[in-house]
């Protein structure tokens, strides 16, 4: 969810409950009916089968079905009792959902920069002090390679942290490619700073100043993109 998806509504049970909860609407459906079919002249209400597997699934979801109410004492205690555990699921779906709810709303709180403060934060070991001039406390990582990515990715996803701070491109970029849609930027940016390219002594001497010269073209002609520090990566 970011928890979440198309089925988030359904989370609150397990799947085997909700059958047996259509389950349960069928065989209280079948035993009206026999108890009514059963009961002689004008004591029963005999709606057949149909109506009232109907009138079962319909007190489940509180919906009027207008198909009436029983009439013999078996059937109606057994729609009272049908109807008691209705309301204790109905109950029990609405707490359950609610604590979901507030569980992930208090798991997603980091609006910007200002919360992290007091939060459990990750980020590159470089940045832990830089970081820390905006008295945020965060875990010294190392990212060396995709696995440490993939390693601070799942610290996200299993709520050991709470949010990590990289360059802005890149969590731009893990959030655009999360195959689960359940990262997403967010906070404005720590720092702006440029970055030096080196080149090993066996280079042409040209080169250096070739790709200087371009450097300063792109500078000027606004096409250098600034290497960005500190955009902030949540898991929803």
């Amino acid at each position: 969810m970011e928890e979440g998806g198309t089925w988030a509504f359904a989370e609150a049970f397990h799947w085997t409950v909700w059958v047996v909860i259509g389950a349960t609407s069928l065989v209280v459906g079948m035993l009206i009916t026999v108890v009514e079919m059963l009961t002689p002249g004008d004591k029963a209400n005999r709606k057949g089968l149909r109506g009232w597997s109907w009138y079962a699934m319909g007190k489940m979801v509180s919906m009027q079905t207008h198909v009436g109410d029983p009439k013999t004492w078996a059937s109606r205690l057994m729609v009272l009792g049908y109807a008691f555990l209705a309301l204790i699921l109905v109950h029990l779906y609405t707490a359950t959902t609610a604590s979901k709810l507030t569980m992930q709303r208090l798991a997603n709180d980091v609006k910007s920069k200002a919360d992290l403060p007091g939060k459990k934060v990750e980020s590159w070991t470089t940045y832990v002090p830089q970081l820390r001039k905006y008295s945020i406390d965060a875990a010294a990582l190392p990212w060396n390679n995709d696995n440490d990515t993939n390693t601070m990715l799942n610290n996200l996803r299993t709520h050991t942290y709470q949010a990590l701070v990289l360059d802005a491109p890149v969590v731009s970029y893990l959030a655009a490619t999360a195959s689960q849609c359940d990262l997403y930027p967010v906070g404005g940016l720590f720092e702006t700073f440029n970055l030096a390219i080196a080149f090993p002594p066996d280079v042409p001497t040209d080169l250096a100043g070739n790709v200087s010269t371009s450097i300063v073209r792109m500078q000027v002609s606004a096409w250098l993109v600034v290497l960005r520090f500190g955009e902030i990566l949540m898991f929803q």
